[in-house]
């Protein structure tokens, strides 16, 4: 199972669709920006939000690839990756598109039989109180973007 510092890491930065502060970015990111046609200066302050404790990335690399099931087209994952890739040399990510069904009801029948079939979950919404029940959550207070949430997008 992947630990939480990792899945929450992925999270961050693929909410994040990026991978430095503005005036330093990596050729992905700057790819990235440019094809949304993005200023750099929307990057300012990320690096802060990004900045996770060194062991955090030393044991995401050691326990394998996180699994994220998501909405999103492979095609559209193709174009983070490599940011998050930037972002987090040597941690390594796979992605599946995946139905509601698979992103929540397979995921909490696996879970209630002891096995994980994903790290990250990418719109579970629909599925929340059913995740809170299975204590299937992760808790993501200890992130450094945490505090910049708007107030209603958390729950304490």
């Amino acid at each position: 199972m992947i630990s939480k510092t990792l899945s929450c890491g992925v999270v961050l930065a693929l909410a994040a669709y990026s991978a430095a502060s503005a005036a330093d970015l990596p050729a992905a990111t700057q790819a990235a920006l440019k094809q949304v046609k993005l200023e750099p200066s929307i990057m300012a302050g990320l690096d802060d939000e990004l900045n996770v404790p060194k062991e955090w990335i030393d044991k995401a690399k050691a326990e394998g690839a996180a699994k994220v099931l998501g909405t999103w087209d492979p095609a559209e994952f193709q174009k983070m990756e490599p940011v998050f890739r930037a972002r987090y040399p040597g941690v390594n990510i796979t992605y599946a598109r995946s139905s509601r069904y698979d992103r929540a009801i397979t995921t909490l029948m696996a879970m209630n039989d002891g096995r994980y079939v994903a790290d990250v979950i990418v719109s579970f919404n629909r599925s929340y109180s059913e995740f809170v029940k299975a204590n299937a959550l992760a808790d993501l207070r200890d992130l450094p973007a945490f505090k910049n949430l708007a107030p209603g997008m958390k729950s304490e």
